[in-house]
């Protein structure tokens, strides 16, 4: 019902002749239903045709009143080399899909989605050298779905990788990182419809590899290392209408490559890991924000660091490694749904 005229279900010759609407090539297979976007009178609006036999369509198109039902992935590393492929993984487990290649690999970017666009943002040149030796970048590029070539938006207003990212009050939060010769506090927003940036207050204190996530009109800001060696557990929270920070409780114990995602109106931290007495040790636990304090919320089926989560009503999704996996928010299960090609280390990812 692309024109809301009132009938929920058309077939898609019906969509064509009744709405002066058509299909486009970008078609989604999620969950047995393939799904469509629609040009002409309503152009993208998403259109749902609900079952699929041996690949063979069958059924009524129902439009989807949704956003577009798929999460992408942008910016990797593989600890070595970077990486100028960017994938997405089209809808709950079916396969992971090429997206144009970015104009120029790097590692430890960061990336959000805002004003319909995938949002790549700093990391460092890697093609010959460690990521740990290579000089670190500010070239912002961007993506919108059904583009072949990256849009390049300029520069960001210090170069850095391993930053923390998130969108919130309709701007792209920037937070920390590492600036090739130290961990920086540094804290800049992007207006994404504009491509204006704008220089905020830094955060209280250094610190890169931490989470970022958007809460309730905030940003929320979580774990980190800072000087090399030290792990933090703090969390901060920062209010775009006060235009200042304010502090959370601690997210004990300290950590790093923690993820942060709202989960059902809800700011809940997964895993991460820090060294403790000279060895590595990766975190199972889930934790809830309530109130200004953390409290336990569950367990993972096992360890897990480097997580990036993506959430959306009713969805829980981890990209993790070369992994895209469904996550229950009820008892924390974690199915592997998809693979992404080999030697892929997500670094950082974007829901869209």
């Amino acid at each position: 019902d692309p024109i809301g005229a009132g009938s929920p279900v058309h077939t898609s010759e019906q969509l064509d002749e009744a709405a002066g609407a058509s299909l486009t090539g970008l078609v989604h297979l999620c969950d047995g239903a393939m799904f469509a976007q629609t040009s002409g009178v309503s152009p993208g609006r998403l259109v749902k045709l609900p079952t699929v036999v041996a690949g063979v369509a069958a059924g009524s198109w129902a439009d989807e009143r949704g956003d577009a039902v798929r999460s992408g992935v942008a910016g990797a590393e593989d600890c070595g080399a970077a990486a100028s492929t960017a994938w997405a993984k089209a809808c709950a487990g079916v396969e992971a899909v090429p997206l144009p290649d970015m104009p120029a690999s790097r590692s430890f970017g960061c990336a959000a989605w805002a004003a319909g666009r995938v949002w790549v943002i700093g990391g460092v040149r890697a093609d010959e050298v460690s990521p740990w030796a290579a000089p670190t970048v500010a070239e912002v590029v961007s993506l919108a779905p059904g583009e072949e070539v990256w849009r390049a938006d300029g520069v960001a207003p210090h170069p850095r990788a391993g930053a923390a990212c998130a969108a919130g009050a309709g701007r792209i939060w920037v937070a920390g990182g590492w600036d090739g010769q130290e961990h920086t506090a540094t804290f800049d927003m992007l207006d994404p419809t504009t491509g204006q940036w704008r220089s905020a207050p830094d955060t209280p204190g250094a610190g890169a590899w931490s989470a970022a996530a958007g809460f309730r009109g905030a940003v929320v800001l979580g774990g980190g290392i800072q000087g090399g060696d030290v792990w933090l557990d703090r969390t901060v929270r920062w209010s775009p209408d006060a235009w200042q920070w304010d502090e959370l409780g601690t997210l004990a114990p300290a950590r790093y490559e923690v993820g942060l995602a709202v989960v059902d109106g809800a700011l809940m931290a997964f895993g991460g890991d820090a060294y403790q007495s000279g060895n590595s040790v990766v975190f199972d636990d889930v934790q809830r924000l309530s109130g200004d304090a953390w409290a336990p919320a569950g367990t993972l089926p096992e360890p897990m660091t480097f997580i990036r989560p993506i959430s959306r009503p009713g969805a829980l999704r981890f990209v993790h490694g070369d992994t895209i996996s469904d996550v229950d928010p009820v008892t924390w299960t974690v199915t592997e749904r998809a693979q992404l090609p080999p030697s892929f280390n997500t670094f950082s990812a974007a829901f869209t």
